[in-house]
């Protein structure tokens, strides 16, 4: 009895969803497959689940004014766990189901792992790190989908030197890939700015406790300080700041610049600056769609955050590249080289053969978090 309950469940809930389903997408017309790996939970997952979300409601969107060619888009999505080998599995399991595309892993150390995969399968991966390696390895099928972190250490120098007068610099970043990569952009670009590296201090990925190496580099008398990494460890290094009494401005990377983090932070957040895509106090026409339906889903004083931004704009290149390609057998990568100058929520997005960096230092914005909300405070380097 109870199995013809279900059947009868299943059966009526296909039957709604052809109904419901926009006039224009024929019920002939087979899926665009997207697949999506990011870090719904452990220690990134203040990144995944906004941009998960955003995925969705791009794709609902889609879908509702017709899909692509007439095709509808179904995502894909699997949790990578903030693990590596998790997101090789995920990224494994997503080529076996015939996906067009990949979206994510947010995490650099992850990307590197999935990328020999990707390469071998033909298929792009759309990836939100900053991280500066990741489109720097010889692999034609991995797109930046975000900044890479040499402009935006750049920008975050320049931005201590000319706004907030600090010439010593101090940093503190993650052991992982996204924040040594940029330690060393640091390093390279200290001189060509103007400023001094004074001291650096790295912490594990998954900290619990950054007092040791807080106290080792405020001892350096930093006049101000790069906070680079993404994760828990991010609020925890912002309350061990405080705590220690800490007066020089903090300026934090694209990973820590999450409403997850600064809950977290509490009151460590108080003045913090953070390079984002986004400015909620300064919402531009390409944003109002996003936002007013983050708004009408968490209520009317959601702020817009660039973990938003990204997952939506996302969906929307390979929704581009699809409508370049057409045919039975979508050339994805030609397609994706072949996008230029693609206005979307974070910026202009432009790919060649030469380029799989998708924004320009001309969507950099920086923020300052103020009683909790984030205020645009300068945008493009």
């Amino acid at each position: 009895m109870a199995k013809n309950i279900i059947k009868v469940f299943v059966l009526s809930a296909a039957v709604m969803l052809m109904f419901t389903m926009s006039p224009a997408l024929a019920a002939d017309q087979a899926p665009y497959l997207i697949g999506v790996s990011e870090p719904m939970s452990g220690a990134a997952s203040s990144l995944g689940v906004p941009v998960v979300e955003s995925i969705q409601l791009a794709a609902e969107v889609i879908n509702k004014n017709g899909g692509v060619n007439g095709h509808p888009i179904k995502l894909l999505i699997r949790d990578d766990q903030s693990k590596p080998d998790v997101a090789v599995a995920n990224v494994r399991q997503l080529i076996d189901a015939g996906v067009y595309g990949i979206i994510g892993p947010n995490q650099g150390s992850n990307t590197l792992a999935v990328a020999p995969i990707v390469k071998n399968a033909k298929v792009p991966l759309c990836a939100f790190n900053n991280t500066i390696s990741i489109t720097r390895m010889n692999n034609p099928y991995i797109f930046r989908c975000q900044i890479n972190d040499e402009d935006q250490v750049k920008a975050a120098l320049l931005f201590a030197k000319t706004k907030l007068n600090a010439r010593k610099i101090g940093v503190m970043y993650t052991s992982d890939a996204y924040g040594t990569d940029a330690y060393h952009a640091a390093e390279g670009l200290v001189k060509a700015t103007g400023v001094e590296l004074v001291g650096a201090e790295k912490i594990d990925y998954a900290a619990t406790d950054t007092t040791p190496e807080w106290i080792k580099l405020l001892a350096k008398q930093p006049q101000a300080i790069l906070l680079w990494g993404s994760g828990s460890s991010m609020a925890v290094a912002l309350r061990n700041a405080q705590q220690l009494g800490n007066k020089a401005p903090i300026i934090g990377g694209q990973g820590v610049a999450t409403l997850g983090i600064i809950e977290a932070a509490g009151s460590a957040s108080e003045g913090l600056y953070l390079m984002s895509l986004t400015a909620p106090d300064k919402v531009t026409p390409s944003q109002e769609q996003l936002s007013k339906l983050l708004k009408a889903k968490h209520g009317p004083n959601y702020q817009l955050f660039i973990y938003d931004t990204i997952g939506w704009d996302a969906l929307h290149i390979y929704a581009k590249a699809l409508e370049l390609c057409k045919g039975a057998k979508p050339d994805m990568l030609h397609a994706m080289e072949s996008i230029h100058d693609l206005r979307l929520a974070s910026g202009s997005y432009s790919f060649s053969a030469g380029n799989h960096d998708g924004l320009g230092v001309d969507s950099i914005w920086i923020v300052q978090v103020r009683k909790g909300k984030m205020y645009g405070v300068q945008h493009g380097f």
